[in-house]
């Protein structure tokens, strides 16, 4: 099952203090343009500030510094389009004493964001000339809520409690939850609860979760709120409950020692039945396996349980990239159910080919290859391209190219334009997205002069 630990970006403030007046050194030093280029005699470019970015608006300041008392024409860009011109002419007093008038401000609401991380700019427009502008920064803003929950009890036998995110509204998100230090499980949370009607606007939000019998000691479940639709995450908790041993018998113990693409090694071995093999069974990805009898000889274990006999080496075929490995002993007893015995190291319990990307042009104007997962072979994945240094948004590698026959399918080329970015001098840098584990992988940087 596929493990999700989404970051997010917060939205981006910078700049002056809309309320107090600023020193001339201090405003110009802050803004996130290129010292003034001469156009034309005379002539220089826009100048300016985005003082405040978020998800509903963006405010700022900006002026021409040939016609210092003149209001100037700005446009609004969200994620590359234009979707509002307005005139920066709001009252700002901290701007006269450095170009003499005021009536440079701006303060635009923004229109409602799709949930997720959108890249906000702002173009300014030369007072007498149209067609030439200079770009005052841009800024990365978020609209998505940290889900909420909690934990209302766990005991050896199920877990239970509620969580509910405001984007989801009344659609039930998910927990993703790890025994000890198992990988990572993801559970469903719709379970009616007449409580949450109140608290949350609905009901739907409720899980229940049966836990697999377990080795007897000490075991910690550790439990996250997880929105499958902004893909955040919110640490719910770690609870820690005791499983002891049924009157007069044991539960199995044992261990998972190796894990590779085609083979699992390990023990397992009863109290009850000290001398005799028992069987397990190795779950891949939650899908039960067969049961194998942990008969292999292992004189390492003649010391510690009396017999060597309880080793197993079972062969695997697993598919290039992550996968959940459990591993369960099975009760001699016919009926009596399984044990999950510990899988500790996370690197013993994956098996991973990272992603791979070919960058086959990069250049001023465009920027072309492909992308393929094996971990995913017939889903695309994604890329990301940050502009001197902000996050950009993930870009899905899902262009068609009939020469990536050879993955499998033809559908992970990525084909898009640098030229939105805005004119001048830029850092790009190209990040390739593990969809397992949305780790980021620098696959290309590079400086470029855009036209």
């Amino acid at each position: 099952m596929k493990a999700h630990h989404a970051a997010r970006r917060r939205p981006h403030f910078a700049g002056c203090n809309l309320l107090e007046p600023l020193e001339p050194r201090t405003l110009l030093a802050a803004a996130p343009v290129a010292p003034p280029v001469a156009l034309a005699a005379g002539n220089v470019l826009p100048i300016g500030v985005i003082d405040i970015a978020t998800s509903t608006r963006v405010a700022g300041w900006t002026v021409d510094r040939d016609t210092p008392s003149q209001s100037l024409t700005i446009s609004l860009v969200i994620d590359g389009v234009t979707r509002n011109k307005v005139t920066a002419n709001l009252n700002r007093p901290d701007l006269t004493p450095i170009f003499g008038s005021a009536n440079h401000g701006f303060d635009i609401a923004l229109p409602a964001l799709s949930l997720g991380i959108h890249r906000i700019e702002i173009i300014s427009t030369d007072s007498s000339n149209s067609s030439l502008v200079a770009s005052l920064g841009s800024r990365t803003v978020s609209n998505v809520t940290a889900p909420i929950g909690f934990i209302d009890g766990v005991n050896p036998t199920f877990f239970t409690g509620w969580t509910f995110s405001g984007d989801a509204a009344s659609t039930p998100i998910e927990i993703r939850y790890s025994i000890d230090n198992n990988p990572p499980v993801l559970a469903s949370s719709g379970i009616f609860r007449r409580d949450l009607a109140r608290a949350v606007g609905s009901t739907n939000h409720g899980f229940l979760v049966v836990l697999p019998t377990l080795t007897a000691g000490a075991h910690t479940v550790t439990i996250d709120a997880f929105d499958q639709f902004s893909e955040l995450l919110t640490p719910l908790g770690t609870r820690a409950f005791i499983v002891t041993n049924p009157v007069g018998t044991h539960h199995p113990i044992g261990n998972l020692d190796f894990v590779s693409n085609n083979r699992a090694i390990g023990w397992a071995w009863d109290a009850d039945t000290p001398l005799q093999s028992i069987h397990v069974r190795i779950d891949v990805d939650g899908i039960a396996g067969l049961s194998s009898i942990a008969n292999v000889n292992r004189p390492d274990l003649t010391g510690p349980l009396g017999s060597p006999n309880h080793g197993f080496n079972v062969g695997l075929s697993l598919t290039a990239g992550n996968h959940r490995i459990d591993l369960f002993a099975l009760e001699p007893s016919p009926g009596s159910g399984s044990i999950l015995l510990p899988v500790y190291i996370g690197s013993k319990n994956t098996v991973t080919v990272p992603p791979t990307a070919t960058v086959d042009i990069f250049s001023p104007t465009r920027i072309a290859g492909w992308a393929h997962a094996a971990s995913t072979p017939f889903t695309p994945v994604q890329i990301r391209l940050d502009v001197d240094n902000l996050q950009g948004a993930p870009i899905t590698a899902n262009l068609p190219r009939a020469d990536l026959a050879f993955l499998g399918a033809t559908t992970f080329a990525f084909d898009f334009p640098t030229t939105n970015i805005g004119s001048g001098l830029h850092m790009l840098r190209l990040f390739l997205i593990d969809p397992i584990t949305e780790s980021s992988t620098l696959i290309r940087t590079q400086t470029v002069l855009i036209p």
